[in-house]
């Protein structure tokens, strides 16, 4: 393990970077100012389903390719092997099941967040719960998002951790505030040509220094790395072709069928038409951007190879080691740097490696900087409209309804509102990325957040589309039951991990299972006590579901025309009886 001095950034570096912010702040006033700024809630959060398919399909995608992607998706390639590229495999079956299922069904509601489907099927306790589940889960989300690169950054400059971690969320809580959805959706357009160009340039630039791409091939298959099809039936090992497969699939359903981020920008569309083409749309991109961010790892892996292939590098980048007791150290061919997170890798290859070129690590920077910035600034206005619109709004109409009185909306107050708490979301984002810095790696933390709080309302969603059966006290059990059994998992799991060995097997379960683990467990409970409750009252055996709520294929046949039956979706007709 090599120490090593960071190389300072040039003044080209950090003009590099400020272009960037300045670029990002520019927008957000354009949009805030410009003569059709929002001025309505709907115009805030669904930009009056005014965006094309190009610009939605290119926002989903910089919406969730964060520093996890970048930086984590790399690291766990380069210290763990390429099993990850089984991520890629299921990207079709995830999209064509979204396309198919949540899309539709959502679009034709014509609501403004997902949540409200939930009250529409199951009444209002559910659509709070899926709620606050979803606030839960983006906000350790974006503090993760918003930590991350500021650890990287501060692991080779001389900036300032804190510094990097409330310009980030300053930056992006300025622009969701001012612009709204539409100034996140062409910011994010901005942003992925960044990440794309970049992360294309360090792979080039590795592989020509690590000996071409034959040379990466050869060290890595020699070292085994390359094995991705391997079926162990062992669920406690850290990755396998299963466990990778079914992990991210379930996740990706969480991530863009489900998820108020992804559903704000089906939302957003003009047409359903444009809505699935923005996601067949996107599906190339994000499979390219995810496997050249998993390519980084493989070829950094092959860049610090030993001589003797059978020695992993990674194997010694860890303070307590210094090679086999009894044994000569490894010969390296280009010594592995001494990191403090295996995330911090590529940001120290471009430091060492490329410093002495104006601007590179500037550009590199800007893009670490792109992918929070975008992953945060986009959850921000989710949580933002899932506040208003699933727990603000409903509440006072229902305090207006205790008290007898009228209520009067003024959309006007409530869109200034909505600015504000972006406000407020962001500095809370900032406070938590503290609680992040001794979590683990990013991979590893994401999933484990998306397991206790998405996988539990990834199946409620799914129930209630495709199970007519499905009734609301099964399905408010159900998942509340699979809530608490995620977050036991998962706290367990982290507060034994120096002992995993003397602890209950579910603690050692790998963190692809998570999700998996709780949607089943959800649906086990929802299915069977649907028809204990349905055996035992006779009005839910008589009740009928909505056919807008089912999903195309299970809907009654006599229903020809979904767009002729009459939903109460409007927002303000929604009723909140708890």
């Amino acid at each position: 393990m090599a120490e090593y001095e960071s190389n300072p950034l040039s003044v080209v570096d950090y003009i590099v970077l400020a272009l960037l912010l300045i670029l990002l702040i520019g927008m957000g006033i354009y949009h805030g100012m410009a003569k059709r700024r929002p001025t309505t809630t709907r115009s805030f959060f669904l930009a009056d389903r005014s965006v094309f398919s190009l610009p939605v399909a290119l926002t989903l995608l910089a919406s969730f390719i964060s520093p996890v992607t970048l930086l984590g998706n790399a690291a766990e390639t380069y210290v763990y092997g390429a099993q990850y590229v089984v991520d890629l495999m299921q990207r079709l079956a995830s999209m064509l099941t979204i396309v198919l299922l949540y899309v539709p069904v959502f679009y034709d509601l014509d609501i403004t967040t997902s949540y409200q489907y939930l009250q529409l099927r199951y009444g209002f306790p559910m659509r709070l719960l899926g709620a606050v589940c979803f606030l839960f889960q983006t906000i350790f989300y974006i503090a993760i998002v918003s930590y991350s690169p500021a650890l990287v950054v501060n692991a080779v400059t001389n900036l300032n951790l804190w510094v990097i971690i409330v310009t980030t969320g300053l930056v992006c809580t300025f622009y969701s505030a001012l612009g709204g959805i539409k100034a996140v959706i062409w910011t994010d357009v901005v942003l992925v040509i960044v990440i794309g160009g970049t992360t294309i340039l360090i792979i080039i630039s590795c592989t020509v220094m690590a000996g071409g791409v034959k040379q990466v091939w050869d060290i890595n298959n020699a070292a085994g790395r390359l094995d991705i099809f391997t079926f162990p039936l062992d669920l406690t090992e850290r990755m396998t072709f299963s466990s990778v497969f079914l992990g991210t699939y379930f996740s990706n359903l969480i991530i863009w069928g489900v998820s108020q981020t992804a559903v704000q920008r089906f939302l957003s569309s003009r047409t359903l038409k444009d809505a699935k083409r923005s996601l067949w749309i996107n599906l190339p991109f994000s499979i390219l951007v995810t496997g050249a961010a998993t390519c980084q790892g493989i070829v950094l892996y092959a860049f610090y190879h030993t001589e003797d292939d059978t020695i992993s590098p990674t194997s010694y980048c860890d303070e307590t080691s210094g090679g086999c007791a009894g044994t000569p150290p490894p010969v390296y061919v280009h010594q592995p740097p001494n990191y403090t997170l295996p995330d911090q890798i590529i940001m120290i290859f471009v430091n060492q490696q490329f410093s002495n070129i104006w601007g590179y690590q500037g550009l590199f920077i800007s893009c670490i900087f792109a992918g929070a910035l975008s992953t945060v600034s986009s959850g921000i206005n989710s949580m933002v409209a899932v506040t208003m619109e699933d727990i603000w709004k409903p509440l006072r109409r229902w305090l207006a309804k205790m008290r007898n009185k009228e209520l009067v909306e003024d959309d006007k107050k409530d869109t200034r509102l909505s600015k504000i708490l972006s406000l407020i979301f962001g500095l809370i984002t900032i406070v938590l990325a503290i609680l992040t810095s001794r979590l683990g790696t990013l991979v590893t933390l994401v999933n484990s957040i998306f397991g206790i709080f998405g996988g539990p309302i990834l199946a409620a969603f799914t129930l209630g589309m495709v199970w007519p059966r499905a009734n609301s006290r099964a399905v408010l059990v159900g998942t509340l039951t699979s809530f608490i059994l995620g977050l036991w998992i998962v706290i367990g799991s982290y507060v034994n991990a120096d002992r995993l060995e003397d602890v209950i097997v579910v603690y050692r379960l790998s963190f692809l299972w998570y999700a998996m683990c709780t949607i089943l467990t959800n649906i086990t409970i929802s299915v069977i006590l649907s028809e204990i409750i349905r055996f035992l009252d006779p009005k839910e055996r008589n009740k009928v579901v909505d056919p807008k709520l089912l999903c195309a294929w299970v809907r009654p046949k006599i229903v020809k025309n979904v767009s002729e039956v009459e939903t109460k979706t409007d927002n303000d007709k929604i009723t909140t009886e708890i």
